[in-house]
């Protein structure tokens, strides 16, 4: 009895202490990154500017953190250079994609470069049609999981890059500002019209995303 409320003495005073240190977080105008450095003026050097002023993100302070600097010094596998997702909600997918690639590499020793949007494209399709049976109590925007990529690859395949680059923008970097905006409208006007037909939500969908 006395070891057991000794451990739970102990693990009590673990939680405690790292309680008492956590992470810190503040809101700030945005600074100098590669983001708003890079990514933001090529978009903007192409698209009209969306209305930011005194816009401000929450940010957590990693300064004290202690993350892997090096690559270098770690056992790599193969794998292409990283692929920016620009201004999208995309990551889940070019994280997932890069597995994939690295993965299709190790298994046939073919290189290759899969498209990320392709699978984004299907992922907002099915989104229309689940809002659709649903009557719209879901949440279409940005972000998924990994598991949302591998569902769409099995339902629709995958191409290479080169086949389907997702935007026709001469942008280097993708931007969904516009493109979600669009969607997100259209959809809201679907669910106060109680116009649940999904045949035409869907295309109308496509219709919009073909067109960005």
């Amino acid at each position: 009895m006395k070891k057991l409320t000794s451990f739970f003495i102990a693990t009590l005073s673990v939680t405690f202490l790292f309680a008492q240190q956590p992470d810190k977080a503040e809101y700030r105008q945005p600074g100098a990154n590669y983001y708003n450095d890079v990514i933001i003026p090529d978009i903007n050097k192409n698209e009209t500017p969306a209305d930011v002023a005194d816009k401000r993100t929450f940010k957590i302070d990693a300064s004290a953190v202690k993350a892997p600097k090096d690559p270098a010094v770690y056992k790599q596998v193969w794998h292409n250079d990283p692929v920016s997702q620009g201004n999208t909600g995309t990551c889940w997918c070019f994280s997932t994609t890069s597995f994939f690639e690295s993965e299709i590499k190790k298994a046939s020793n073919i290189e290759i470069k899969l498209s990320e949007m392709y699978i984004v494209y299907w992922q907002y399709v099915e989104r229309a049609k689940y809002f659709v049976a649903h009557r719209g109590d879901m949440y279409f925007g940005e972000g998924s999981e990994t598991n949302g990529a591998t569902w769409m690859i099995k339902d629709y395949g995958i191409v290479p890059y080169d086949i389907y680059k997702g935007k026709t923008s001469a942008a280097s970097f993708y931007n969904h500002e516009k493109l979600l905006a669009e969607m997100d409208n259209y959809l809201k006007n679907v669910k106060a019209t109680n116009n649940w037909n999904e045949t035409e939500v869907v295309n109308t969908i496509k219709s919009i995303l073909n067109y960005y």
